[in-house]
C-alpha cells in the first residue's frame, strides 16, 4: 500500500452530525465520517450497533480516568461522581474516547492481538490505552 492512500481521502471540514442513544437518551455526535465509517466497521466485525458500541464506552470513560491518575500517582476517589474529568480538570469528551477507542481497536487488530471474529466478542480489547 501506498503512502500517499493513507492521506488520500482527507479533506478538512468533513464533518457529520448524527444522533446516537446511550441509555436511552438521544445526543448529537459531530465526527469525521471517517469515524462514522471506523464505527460502522467495528460494529460489523464484533455484531454490534453504533449506539451499543458508543454506550460502551460512555460507560468506560470514566473507568480510564480512574486507571490513568492510578498510573500517573493521583488520587481520583474524590470525582468518583462525574467520571469524565481528567487530570488538570480538563473534561474527557464522547468524541475523543471514540477516537481513542477506535485508533486502539485498529492497532490491537495489526498486531495481532486478537484474529478474524470467532464468535467473540473482543471490543473489550479497544477499551485499553490512554485518553487524552
Amino acid at each position: 500500500m501506498e503512502r500517499d492512500h493513507l492521506l488520500a481521502n482527507i479533506q478538512p471540514r468533513r464533518l457529520k452530525c448524527m444522533n446516537i442513544v446511550i441509555d436511552g437518551r438521544r445526543t448529537s455526535l459531530r465526527m469525521e465520517m471517517d469515524i462514522w465509517e471506523a464505527l460502522q466497521d467495528i460494529g460489523d466485525r464484533e455484531r454490534l450497533t453504533t449506539n451499543e458500541i458508543c454506550t460502551f464506552i460512555s460507560h468506560h470513560i470514566g473507568e480510564w480516568r480512574r486507571q490513568r491518575d492510578v498510573e500517573e500517582g493521583q488520587d481520583s476517589s474524590g470525582d468518583s461522581d462525574t467520571g469524565q474529568k481528567g487530570k488538570g480538570g480538563e473534561t474527557i469528551t464522547l468524541t475523543a474516547a471514540i477516537r481513542v477507542f477506535i485508533m486502539n481497536y485498529f492497532r490491537r487488530l495489526a498486531q495481532g492481538v486478537f484474529q478474524a471474529h470467532e464468535g467473540e466478542s473482543h471490543i473489550h480489547f479497544g477499551l485499553e490505552g490512554n485518553l487524552p
